[in-house]
């Protein structure tokens, strides 16, 4: 395994008028893994990695603000195949409290995740006598979304009341699944398999 990293940054304090962010990030890794006994294979797989984002904030009074704006570039092969893929990363953050005792907030982001290189694997490997599992080199970069809204009412420095919800989605999320092989079971990649959605609300004093 080798791996390399770099990262740059820049910071700027703007008074009154809020401050400035900027960061660039570099990476790669090399993995090999071997596998020996009812499975002999090899796979060396590469991942590189670029990304650069921007920050803004600014906080005036009762209100404060957030937002950033980033792009991501990643190449990764798993022995000959290799993929591009870039996608943009982007977020929003507002908070504002009101006569000292009403405090509002919402944040927004999206993103994707890469998956791992070894997910894209396509040797078939035995774990024990009744399972085998192999990956799936189409795999594409999942799409994340999440907004969070929180209400907090301050009566008095003794009791406060909170009230907040939240949403996340993905789409082009892949499941594994398992189908019938001459050897047992095959737990194979798929995707994509619909949006998906996770959400909850809750109180808190």
């Amino acid at each position: 395994t080798n791996s390399f990293s770099a990262r740059l940054s820049y910071m700027k304090n703007l008074g009154k008028a809020g401050s400035f962010n900027a960061a660039a990030n570099g990476s790669h890794d090399y993995y090999r893994t071997r596998y020996n006994g009812t499975a002999n294979a090899l796979d060396r797989s590469k991942n590189t990695q670029a990304s650069a984002e921007v920050e803004y904030s600014i906080e005036a009074g009762p209100f404060y603000g957030y937002a950033s704006l980033g792009w991501s570039w990643n190449r990764s092969s798993i022995n000959e195949f290799h993929t591009i893929e870039s996608s943009p990363t982007a977020a929003i953050s507002l908070q504002y409290l009101f006569r000292q005792k009403h405090q509002v907030s919402a944040t927004f982001r999206y993103d994707t995740w890469s998956p791992n290189a070894s997910f894209k694997s396509e040797n078939v490997v035995k774990q024990n006598h009744l399972m085998s599992y192999t990956g799936n080199r189409n795999l594409v970069p999942t799409k994340n979304f999440s907004v969070n809204l929180v209400y907090t009412w301050i009566p008095s420095n003794q009791f406060y009341l909170s009230a907040s919800g939240y949403l996340w989605s993905v789409n082009h999320r892949y499941v594994y699944d398992y189908e019938a092989s001459q050897q047992g079971l095959l737990r194979v990649i798929r995707q994509p398999m619909g949006r998906y959605y996770i959400g909850n609300f809750s109180l808190s004093a």
